[in-house]
């Protein structure tokens, strides 16, 4: 059994609908005190190379053989505010990607002095 996440059939004119404000949202004028902020997730399998690599010569590529060793897995997160330019990656060892979202928007919301100032 596989496990997909999609919208609904019952919910896709109001996901329309709210998507339609979007664009609208994008081209407000910069506000610092009210900053949009778009998030964006994805989980990573960390991989490393099990076999021999051979280097290039002249005249022939690199190879490599397609075996590898699992080595667990990794969320990344992107944050963004477009409309000042500002970015900021966060790569975790999650449970979960709840667990994740949770403890990133926490520290977005929250930075402490342990965190980068997320406003420079």
């Amino acid at each position: 059994m596989r496990k997909c996440r999609v919208i609904p059939p019952g919910q896709n004119a109001e996901s329309v609908a709210n998507m339609e404000d979007i664009p609208e949202l994008y081209s407000r004028e910069y506000d610092a005190g009210t900053p949009v902020i778009c998030t964006d997730g994805q989980p990573r399998q960390l991989i490393a190379e099990t076999g021999k690599v051979i280097p290039p010569e002249p005249g022939k590529p690199g190879r490599a053989d397609y075996e590898y060793e699992r080595n667990g897995t990794a969320e990344i997160f992107m944050f963004t505010e477009p409309l000042s330019g500002w970015r900021h990656v966060s790569v975790r060892k999650c449970r979960t990607g709840i667990d994740c979202w949770k403890m990133n928007c926490g520290r977005l919301s929250n930075p402490s002095d342990d965190d980068m100032n997320l406003r420079e």
